[in-house]
């Protein structure tokens, strides 16, 4: 199993994707929602996949000139959905992954602290499918 170097991760966002720049590290979530299908007389639990969902976050240094932090500052501030892009491992190379959506920006935490760098936490709910892409 080959092992991918996170320092390789980037993230695009915007319709003409833009690289999310100072980016310190994202997560993806993926989950499906699950609904009890258990009829009378079994002793078991059935259940069955229903809706699926994504969402994610991410960290970056603050860079108010950044035109990949701003696509996402547009979204929160228009509540318009934004396109992303998150590259697992690199943006080419066997094994790498990656993953394509259109999201909400639900939240951006800007933290200020006297003795580091100042931050921006971003979170996000896709809108749709989230896409898989295995890369080569």
């Amino acid at each position: 199993m080959a092992k991918l170097n996170g320092y390789n991760g980037s993230v695009k966002a915007g319709s003409t994707p833009s690289t999310v720049g100072e980016v310190k590290s994202f997560n993806i979530d993926r989950t499906s929602d699950v609904q009890d299908v258990t009829v009378l007389g079994s002793a078991w639990a059935a259940n069955a996949s229903t809706i699926k969902r994504w969402s994610g976050t991410l960290t970056a240094h603050f860079d108010i000139v950044d035109g990949g932090q701003d696509e996402l500052r547009t979204g929160i501030s228009d509540g318009s959905a934004v396109d992303l892009v998150l590259y697992i491992g690199g943006e080419s190379g066997s094994g790498n992954v990656s993953y394509s959506g259109s999201a909400i920006i639900e939240s951006i935490s800007i933290t200020n602290d006297a003795t580091g760098i100042v931050e921006a936490s971003i979170s996000f709910t896709g809108t749709g499918e989230l896409s898989e892409t295995a890369l080569s």
